[in-house]
C-alpha cells in the first residue's frame, strides 16, 4: 500500500484496520496542534474533540464504553509489566510466603510511583464512566474498596452510556467547558 504526502497516518490506518468503530473512537483522543493536549482552544460551550491528556487525567466530562475500556487494558498492561520485573528482579529461591510490599518497593522505587499515576488514571476514567451514565462521579470512590472494585468497574464498563446530552457533557467522550 502506497502513502501519498497528503494523505494522514490516521487515514493509513483507517484503511488497513477494517472496524470504523475502533478508528472513529481514537481519532477524538489524538493529538492536535490546535486542539492542544488538554483542551480545544475554540470558545464553544462544549469540547467535542478533547485531546489524550483529557482521556487519561481529567475527571471531567463523558468517557463512553470503547476508550473506557481500552485505556483499563492498557493501564492492566503496565501493571503487569510492572509486576514481571518485580518478580524478575527476585530471587528464584524465594517463597510466595516471603512477598511483600516492602520487597516490591524495594525492588525499584519507581514502582509506587507508577501504581499512583495508574491508580489516577483508571479514578479519573471511572468518573468520567459514572458521569457518562449520569450518576455522580462520587460512585467512583468504590474503587478504593477490595474486591467491590472489581465489580464497579465491569458494571460501568457493560452500562450503556446515557442517550443525548446530560449535565456533564452533550454525548460521550466529551465535555461541557466552564464558563469564564
Amino acid at each position: 500500500m502506497r502513502i501519498s504526502g497528503k494523505a494522514t497516518l490516521f487515514r493509513a490506518v483507517q484503511t488497513l484496520i477494517p472496524w470504523p468503530h475502533v478508528t472513529n473512537c481514537w481519532r477524538s483522543f489524538a493529538f492536535r496542534p490546535e486542539n492542544g493536549f488538554f483542551m480545544s482552544s475554540n470558545d464553544s460551550q462544549a469540547n467535542v474533540t478533547p485531546g489524550l491528556g483529557w482521556l487519561l487525567a481529567s475527571p471531567i466530562g463523558r468517557v463512553g464504553r470503547e476508550p473506557y475500556w481500552l485505556v483499563l487494558f492498557l493501564v492492566w498492561i503496565v501493571i503487569g509489566i510492572a509486576i514481571n520485573i518485580w518478580f524478575g528482579s527476585m530471587d528464584s529461591d524465594v517463597a510466595i510466603d516471603d512477598l511483600n510490599l516492602q520487597g516490591f518497593v524495594e525492588s525499584n522505587p519507581l514502582f509506587p510511583i507508577l501504581f499512583f499515576v495508574l491508580q489516577w488514571v483508571e479514578l479519573a476514567l471511572v468518573i468520567k464512566r459514572c458521569q457518562d451514565i449520569g450518576i455522580s462521579g462520587f460512585t467512583a470512590l468504590l474503587i478504593f474498596i477490595p474486591g467491590i472494585n472489581i465489580i464497579v468497574v465491569f458494571v460501568l464498563g457493560f452500562m450503556p452510556s446515557e442517550q443525548g446530552p446530560n449535565r456533564f457533557g452533550p454525548f460521550p467522550n466529551s465535555y461541557y467547558r466552564r464558563k469564564t
